[in-house]
């Protein structure tokens, strides 16, 4: 079992919480922690831990003794990892040369103990933070490198700053960013979030010291180019039978000039049956909703809720995809050598057939043919051309279903603009009806979902489950798991309170292997509550639900589960 002590600062006001980690059946604890009284005061306690309250004293200003016995000696008490047991608020900002020390005192010894008997417990202190350094990410609207009044601030920027450590975070929704670090020389930027930005200088050099605890450095972005970029994306904690699941679907507009009448398209496997949402669709056409969103400028943002039951009569363990776009869908850099041609994949079950169709929908005529492939479950079966096609013209690929997963993939066209890469996979075409079908193979590739405007979530249904778990999308291929190199690569982290009470604060870290991935290339996705996160010099993500006020199982199963996705690059070579 962990303590760790996680300090913020707000202003000239510290919390500190105290947060643990394999927490399990716990009957008492005594310990102290030590702070400087020159420094700070105790001024309130939060607690969340059922006795807590009647347990926690402060004495002589500068030590907080605890002697807690959960109110259920027969099984203890359990909370689920990353959960603040208590937030102290002190009078004082913690920036500096100080901490809050777990300790003992030679009349109060450190003692844990769970159901099973006496337990050791790794304690992490909690260091007062450097100096801090925030600001606004703005939209330079006349370009003169200066913020004006009429000028707006840039939500979801990803914000670098490097020097004696490297760390990132994003600006939120009034474009602020805050930095905590240590003193010394950086050099300040923003990640343009695609190719219609860039900003005044490609760096900014900063000084940061304790003498100025606080400094200020508003960044301005301006645009490449005039054009609206929209942006979709959703995700879910994972898929059961029977029972209402709900998806969060994030959308906005990362271009640099407004979008009249926005709207989101999503279309649904066979097995989802829709439930409800959160504002209504504006139209259905069998499996596809659409919801009006109305006008976006540059950087406006927002969600929804999405509910769906996985049909009943589906299999365990069965594969189900929604794909949702943004609409209208526009590209901003079009090469004029580009004949304008798209191609698109249909694709369907019959009898003992799967009907695979490729339609040119572009305006333009192919001129050369194009590299397709079939693969079954893992392997490729058939590696082929298409003949150039004419505008609208479409052509078959019949394969015969044998009860394996069966993907088609086809080479988009030369420099058609975006990132497209036409593929499209059928699982569980039973030609016998008899329940024998291969399963666990349409996430092995990625989803064709290279372009901002188009994102797919495609999803196991699962039965019994660890609910505290990180998945990676796509899985890769084989045993080994592998993974062509340059693909974005996705992860699905969920968590969820098995305790005996409401957890009102909780805290994620997840280590990414700074070696292969590109912290800067981080993008963070749907999450299931409100958050906010930081990434390290050592590729700690930090993720932090404060408040979450998410509730114990025993009191509601389906509101006690929570989940974080986001996407990131892999390293050049």
């Amino acid at each position: 079992p962990t303590m760790e002590a996680v300090v913020t600062v707000d202003g000239n006001l510290t919390y500190v919480d105290w947060v643990v980690y394999d927490w399990n059946n716990f009957q008492s604890m005594q310990f102290a922690m030590r702070y400087d009284p020159d420094l700070f005061n105790v001024i309130a306690a939060e607690y969340y831990l059922p006795n807590l309250d009647n347990s926690v004293n402060a004495i002589n200003d500068s030590l907080i003794l605890v002697a807690w016995i959960s109110d259920d000696l027969s099984n203890g008490s359990t909370v689920p990892d990353g959960t603040s047991i208590i937030t102290l608020t002190f009078n004082g900002a913690a920036v500096g040369d100080c901490d809050f020390k777990f300790t003992d005192t030679p009349i109060f010894p450190i003692e844990f103990y769970t159901i099973s008997g006496p337990v050791s417990v790794t304690f992490i202190d909690g260091d007062c933070l450097p100096p801090t350094l925030g600001g606004q990410i703005y939209f330079d609207t006349n370009l003169n490198c200066s913020p004006d009044p009429d000028e707006y601030q840039m939500p979801d920027m990803l914000v670098k700053l490097e020097g004696p450590t490297t760390t990132y975070t994003l600006s939120n929704y009034l474009g602020s960013y805050n930095f905590a670090i240590p003193e010394g020389t950086y050099n300040l930027s923003v990640v343009d979030p695609n190719d219609l930005w860039e900003t005044c200088e490609p760096s900014y050099e900063i000084e940061v010291s304790f003498d100025q605890p606080s400094l200020n450095f508003d960044i301005p972005i301006q645009p490449v180019a005039d054009c609206p970029s929209l942006f979709v994306e959703l995700s879910t904690p994972f898929l059961r039978r029977c029972v209402p699941n709900t998806y969060v679907v994030n959308y906005a507009n990362l271009g640099s000039t407004t979008e009249p009448d926005v709207a989101i398209e999503l279309a649904l496997d066979p097995y989802l049956l829709f439930n409800s949402s959160s504002i209504s669709p504006s139209s259905v056409d069998g499996l596809v909703y659409q919801f009006d969103i109305g006008d976006l400028e540059p950087g406006a943002s927002g969600q929804f809720l999405f509910k769906v039951e996985v049909d009943c009569e589906a299999v365990l363990g069965q594969t189900h995809c929604i794909r949702a776009k943004a609409i209208p869908a526009n590209y901003c850099f079009i090469d004029p050598s580009w004949n304008g041609a798209r191609l698109v994949l249909e694709g369907t079950c019959v009898g003992d057939q799967i009907e695979f169709t490729v339609t040119n929908v572009g305006q333009g005529d192919m001129t050369d043919p194009q590299t397709y492939r079939i693969i079954e479950d893992d392997q490729i079966i058939i590696l082929d051309e298409i003949a150039p096609l004419a505008a609208g013209q479409s052509i078959p690929i019949p394969i015969t279903a044998t009860g394996a997963t069966y993907r088609l993939e086809v080479d988009q066209v030369d420099l058609h603009p975006g990132f497209s890469a036409p593929s499209l996979t059928i699982e569980a075409c039973d030609p016998d009806g008899d329940g024998e079908f291969s399963l666990g193979y349409v996430n092995q590739f990625p989803q064709d979902e290279g372009d901002y405007f188009v994102d797919y979530d495609c999803r196991t249904n699962i039965g019994s489950f660890d609910p505290n778990d990180k998945t990676g999308y796509p899985g890769g291929y084989g045993d080994a798991h592998l993974i062509e190199a340059n693909t974005p690569l996705e992860y699905h982290i969920r968590f969820q309170n098995t305790g005996t009470d409401t957890a009102l604060r909780v805290l994620i870290r997840d280590t990414l292997p700074l070696n292969l991935l590109d912290p800067g290339s981080l993008a963070i996705g749907p999450s299931s509550h409100p958050m906010k996160w930081w990434a390290n010099e050592a590729g700690v993500l930090h993720f932090l639900f404060d408040p979450i006020a998410l509730v114990d199982s025993t009191a509601n199963e389906p509101e006690s589960h929570g989940f974080v996705h986001f996407k990131i690059r892999q390293r050049a070579g």
